[in-house]
């Protein structure tokens, strides 16, 4: 019984993909199907990919394209890092407008190699995730307080690469992390 309705479905299926098509613009539509027992006449249902014109519009229309680089240690007998061969300036050539930012869990790991302590990695993050220049500029009093020598450390690295409240609004992207990459 459930084969019957399964074909009954799918002789429905070609229908609403025109119907789709006629009343979505731009929609994208992929069926694939696989031939049952090699007759291209008989085929059997694999899969369907449905991307729809107006979010591909939206996306386009409301968001602005990044470009994630990610760092990768270097295993060999020199060690190091890739990203160390270039990249930024690189990409400061070829894209001078871009913006800049930093992973703010490789920014920590860096700090916590001089500065340890829970309190120094909250405040850290605290200002890291501040929305407002007010808010950024209250946590790094607050690390002032708790470590001048953190905080001088914090300020040779500049705000606009690490801190929301200091990102350019353009890119519509306030990650503080590169897991996207």
């Amino acid at each position: 019984m459930l084969d019957e309705t399964a074909t009954k479905q799918f002789a429905l299926l070609s229908g609403y993909i025109e119907e789709i098509r006629s009343i979505n613009p731009g929609t994208t539509i992929k069926l694939k199907v696989k031939p049952v027992n090699g007759r291209e006449n008989e085929v059997k249902f694999k899969r369907l990919y449905i991307c729809w014109g107006a979010l591909k519009k939206g996306f386009h229309e409301g968001c602005r394209p990044i470009i994630g680089l990610d760092g990768c240690h270097l295993k060999g007998p020199h060690g190091g890092i890739s990203l160390t061969a270039g990249l930024i300036d690189a990409v400061g050539q070829v894209f001078p407008n871009a913006s800049h930012r930093f992973c703010v869990r490789h920014l920590y790991n860096n700090f916590k190699g001089d500065f340890k302590g829970l309190h120094l990695k909250e405040i850290l993050w605290k200002a890291a995730r501040a929305s407002t220049v007010a808010a950024f500029t209250k946590a790094m009093e607050e690390m002032k307080r708790a470590d001048p020598k953190a905080l001088a450390w914090l300020i040779e690295r500049p705000q606009v690469n690490w801190s929301r409240s200091h990102f350019d609004t353009f890119p519509k992207c306030d990650i503080l992390l590169n897991n996207l990459c």
